[in-house]
């Protein structure tokens, strides 16, 4: 399962256009509104997080004429933490060369939690045909 990936959107932006002259285009997976390219497939947090401040130091040029690129409303990078069974909290700091990398290119963070169990790791999100994902963890606000 892949962990960290750089996403890119806006309604207004010419992907194809953009693609063709960045050295970006090797690694992206082309959508209607942008595009994604996989930075890291480890699941630990650590190594996704090093390989984002290296993909962003070596791409930096590039990734800022990105965001700058006519239509593009969001270029958002994507980390994964896998909650296992019997954890009670989660309190991680991301370090600081990661939120000076970020805000050089003007790209935001979303940390996103998955539920795994020991038995079946990463394998507790499910999908649902009718509502997309779900999972079997449910938080404070839907248990009343």
């Amino acid at each position: 399962m892949c962990a960290a990936i750089l996403s890119t959107l806006g309604d207004k932006f010419d992907v194809s256009a953009f693609l063709t002259v960045s050295p970006l285009k090797e690694y992206a997976e082309r959508g209607e509104d942008g595009f994604q390219v996989i930075v890291s497939g480890e699941e630990k947090l650590q190594a996704q997080i090093t390989a984002c401040v290296s993909f962003i130091r070596r791409h930096q040029a590039e990734l800022k004429r990105l965001r700058e690129a006519p239509g593009v409303e969001g270029v958002d990078f994507r980390v994964a933490y896998f909650w296992d069974e019997g954890v009670a909290a989660l309190a991680y700091t991301l370090p600081e060369e990661l939120h000076a990398a970020l805000t050089d290119i003007r790209a935001t963070l979303t940390f996103c939690v998955y539920p795994c169990s020991k038995e079946e790791p990463n394998q507790s999100l499910q999908r649902n045909a009718s509502t997309g994902p779900v999972s079997n963890f449910e938080s404070p606000a839907r248990r009343g």
